[in-house]
């Protein structure tokens, strides 16, 4: 009953208050509410599945990171497993 009732919304015409609250959400700037409002407008977004033809030993960790937290590796055309400093067990990515 609550997100039927109707409400004025930004420009002035009555709709109803699931539509206000759908509308905030997709202008947010607020990326969980951006989610939201795509899944409730298109159903859930698939997770990603990363395929690989190497098999990672047990104990190894991959961190996969978006560009915009290494910004050190922009720019470079290839990526390569190094070993860690530790004892060698885990690998990490780094650029050429």
């Amino acid at each position: 009953m609550i997100a039927g009732e109707d409400v004025v919304g930004a420009d002035g015409n009555i709709i109803s208050r699931a539509e206000l609250l759908l509308r905030r959400w997709s202008r947010s700037k607020n990326p969980k509410l951006q989610l939201l409002f795509i899944e409730y407008a298109f159903g859930p977004v698939p997770p990603t599945k990363i395929e690989t033809t190497n098999t990672l030993q047990p104990g190894v960790v991959l961190r996969l990171h978006f560009p915009h937290e290494r910004p050190d590796l922009l720019g470079s055309s290839a990526l390569r497993l190094l070993p860690s400093s530790d004892d060698g067990a885990s690998r990490r990515l780094k650029g050429p």
